[in-house]
């Protein structure tokens, strides 16, 4: 027993040895690893190297030179990106666009004091050590105000004003939706007081601010809308060319449907009637069902009632006009008719038959078919309401009518056989105090012109007081209540005058026999 014990105690005496043999090379090796470390941080101490572990925007800098260090730095901000968080919406700016700017040497410069002097600590000298370095920035104002200026227009949304919507015959209010728009101001002063943070994590939440909308509340509106919404339109068709009007009614439940509430703030809250965005359709199934094809040539533009009730409910008006309008029309020639004959029955000048069929010259055959040009073919100005003049050539007088009613009754002079006044239905294209004819020497005052008798004619025929000829002076005194022009329609002077001054372009002039 005596001698396994010895044994076994000499058996461990020679595992220790053993264990103290290895562990002697690997304690030298750290020593010397350790001595190593020692000597290089000297040298860091001592010359232009960050110390370990340094970092800066999540770089390590850590034993780099400072000025490569600071090389890096300019390199890393110019890829860096800068995201404005909005509702709904990312925008990645580069900082510069944002107006941050990193000065990248004082930034360095800062990594490398920092860990020394005061601030040493023994973790500091540890290989695996972090210390971080907050990076040395500028905040360019002028351009970080110019920059999110921008980005405010772009990216505002617009508040939505209260409304008024139509449906099945009644008007409701629409609620009001605030907008929103970046707020420069306060996203400045947050860049300010996070600039450090904002440039380490790339992410800035944008401070909004409400746009109040200018109209708020659409209950008045609605209600106005509904009290005008409880009667029936009257629906006048007018015929400029005869002056003829037919009379309809239109209940609400279908005129609502043509019109559309648009509020606007200096209306007081009043509802104003625009036309609905939607086509007007036609319904054969009530009585504006046949507006597009009215007795004879005639039709209305069923597209224009929305424009039409609109404008006269703005106008607290109950009754509604729409233009009758006139196709072209054909004839078929018969025995002995002329052109001149055709114009006269048509109430187009014959010239501009002639040009409505290429090809015709002066002669006509019995059977010939001809296009005739619509009767409104020479109303093509907007017509102005409630004036009207009619040439009687038969009775050679002067008919004005205002309102419907008659203002003046006047005799007349109009044209010769050899170039007669041409019946038809025209308006007012000019007012000339004296239009001059060198045609026929004439200066004629108070010149109304109303038509061109052929088309790309020089001359325009019109109304007018007693001419003057260059050579024999005022000619035609007392001739007025006979035929005696060349076209033109002769008053004295007198109610040449009147006629000139009430007169207006687009006033509708009825010439017939």
């Amino acid at each position: 027993m005596h001698e396994r014990s010895l044994a076994r105690r000499q058996a461990g005496a020679v595992r220790r040895d053993a264990r103290a043999g290895c562990l002697r090379p690997a304690v030298g090796l750290l020593l010397a690893g350790a001595a190593l470390w020692i000597v290089t941080l000297m040298l860091v101490f001592r010359g232009d190297r960050l110390l370990p572990g340094t970092r800066v925007l999540g770089q390590r800098l850590g034993m780099r030179p400072a000025a490569a260090a600071a090389a890096d730095l300019a390199a890393l901000w110019e890829g860096r990106r800068i995201e404005l968080v909005l509702p709904g919406a990312s925008i990645q700016l580069a900082p510069s666009e944002l107006g941050l700017v990193l000065d990248a040497p004082a930034t360095a410069l800062a990594a490398w004091h920092g860990g020394r002097g005061r601030d040493l600590r023994l973790s500091t000298l540890l290989p695996f050590s972090r210390r971080d370095v907050a990076p040395v920035l500028v905040l360019d104002r002028e351009r970080a105000d110019r920059a999110l200026t921008e980005l405010a227009t772009s990216h505002r949304v617009a508040p939505i004003d209260a409304g008024v919507r139509i449906s099945a015959g009644r008007a409701e209010a629409v609620a009001a939706v605030p907008g929103t728009e970046i707020d420069v101001a306060a996203t400045l002063q947050r860049i300010d007081a996070e600039l450090a943070w904002l440039a380490e994590s790339g992410r800035l939440e944008v401070p909004l601010r409400a746009i109040p909308p200018q109209i708020g509340d659409a209950t008045a509106a609605a209600a106005a809308a509904n009290a005008v919404l409880a009667s029936s339109l009257g629906l006048r068709l007018w015929d400029p060319v005869d002056d003829a009007v037919e009379l309809r009614s239109i209940p609400p439940e279908r005129w609502s449907e043509w019109v559309a509430v648009r509020l606007e703030p200096a209306a007081s809250g009043q509802p104003r009637w625009i036309a609905s965005p939607g086509r007007v359709e036609q319904r054969a199934d009530g009585p504006w069902g046949d507006l597009d094809a009215l007795p004879g040539d005639r039709f209305a533009r069923v597209e224009d009632l929305g424009d039409a009730v609109a404008s006269a409910l703005n106008q607290g008006a109950s009754e509604v006009t729409l233009r009758v309008y006139h196709r072209p029309r054909q004839h078929r020639v018969e025995g002995g008719e002329t052109l001149a004959s055709i114009g006269r029955r048509y109430g187009i000048p014959y010239p501009w038959i002639q040009a409505a069929n290429p090809g015709l010259g002066d002669t006509l055959r019995a059977g010939q078919t001809l296009e005739i040009p619509a009767a409104d073919s020479f109303l093509t100005q907007p017509i102005v309401p409630g004036k009207r003049i009619e040439v009687d050539l038969a009775a050679q007088r002067v008919r004005v009518y205002e309102a419907g009613v008659l203002r003046w009754d006047w005799p007349t002079s109009t044209g010769i056989d050899e170039s007669p006044t041409a019946p038809g239905t025209y308006q007012v294209l000019s007012l000339e105090p004296e239009a001059y004819a060198s045609a026929w020497s004439l200066t004629m005052p108070y010149f109304i012109g109303i038509y061109q008798p052929a088309p790309g004619a020089s001359v325009t025929n019109g109304f007018h007081g007693l001419p003057v000829h260059d050579e024999l002076g005022p000619i035609w005194a007392g001739m007025v209540g006979s035929r005696a022009t060349y076209g033109c329609v002769l008053l004295d002077d007198p109610e040449a005058a009147e006629l000139f001054a009430w007169a207006e372009p687009g006033v509708v002039v009825e010439i017939h026999e």
